[in-house]
Parts: C-alpha cells; sequence; structure tokens
C-alpha cells in the first residue's frame, strides 16, 4: 500500500498526463476508501488485520505559496486563446467562453453568471454567484473564497457581445 502511495505521488500516479502526481487530498480519499474495504474483510473473516491501517498519509506543505518543483503552471498562450476564439465563435456557447477567457474564471463562476451581475449603466461585471457539481448540480450565492466575489470594469468588446446576446435572449 505505501508502494501504492509512492506510485499515486508520482507523475506517473496522474492519468492526464500533468506533472506531480495526485494531490494530497486525493491520495487521503482513497486510502480511506482502502481502509473501508479492508475493515470489511477484516469484519466478515476474509483476513485477520487491516493492512491499510498502518500506512502513513502524506501531509500537507506548511507554507501553501512553495509551489512543488515537479508541478508547473499552465496558462494558453495569445494564439491557443484565440483559436479556442475562432473554433466556438458561431457556437451558442461562443460568448461564454469569450467572458471567461477574457476575465480568467473558474469553470463555476462562468456557470455561475446571471444578468443581475451585468451593470450596463456602470460598466461593471460581478462575479458573486457560482454553479458547482459534485454529483448533482448545486447553485451558491457565494465564489470558491470572499476574495473570489470580484467586480470587473466591463470591457467594451463585452459589452458589446453581452448587449446582443441579451437582446438575442428576449426575442
Amino acid at each position: 500500500i505505501m508502494d501504492y502511495v509512492s506510485y499515486l505521488s508520482s507523475d506517473e500516479g496522474r492519468k492526464d498526463n500533468k506533472l506531480g502526481g495526485q494531490s494530497i487530498t486525493s491520495i487521503k480519499k482513497i486510502i480511506s476508501i482502502l481502509r473501508k474495504v479492508f475493515n470489511y474483510a477484516v469484519a466478515y473473516g476474509d483476513i485477520k488485520i487491516n493492512p491499510a491501517l498502518q500506512v502513513t498519509l502524506p501531509k500537507k506543505e506548511k507554507n501553501s505559496n512553495n509551489l512543488n518543483k515537479n508541478k508547473r503552471q499552465v496558462f494558453m498562450t495569445a494564439e491557443e486563446a484565440q483559436k479556442m476564439l475562432d473554433a466556438f465563435k458561431y457556437e451558442e456557447i461562443g460568448p461564454i467562453i469569450f467572458v471567461t477567457l477574457y476575465y480568467g474564471l473558474r469553470r463555476s463562476e462562468a456557470l455561475g453568471l446571471k444578468w443581475q451581475a451585468v451593470d450596463f449603466d456602470n460598466d461593471t461585471i460581478s462575479i458573486n454567484h457560482t454553479v458547482v457539481s459534485n454529483g448533482r448540480i448545486i447553485a451558491k450565492d457565494s465564489t470558491k473564497t470572499y476574495s473570489s466575489e470580484r467586480t470587473y470594469q466591463l470591457l467594451p468588446d463585452i459589452k458589446v457581445l453581452l448587449l446582443k446576446l441579451k437582446e438575442q435572449q428576449e426575442d
């Protein structure tokens, strides 16, 4: 089991080809499930002791500002962003992709955008509502953290796009 934890912590332990291995939270969840499975095996007499009870779980780094040296942040280049915008330009989800890219929104924030968050008179857009899915869809009048609640200046291109979209929806 300790070898499995080491594997999960390594780059090979990820199936999405990102560097740095599984997160500590993911590893803890996996080990928790293994402990429960082995507890059932003990209860049914299949094994005498639960081997997962002796597994020491990895600890989070004390200073969260220190990024793991193996992990790297990935950003879109301007060319990649333009390709994405071009690919979805005439699609129904095109406007939300445009807004998401310009403001760097999280998926939950983009899905939580409402017309009441857009103030066309003052040229602002507020991020204060999210939609998340953890097996079921949950709409919340809050963001991931308090500091995630923010108001942006409504850029001219975004304003034109949103006004056009609102007009289409009203029609």
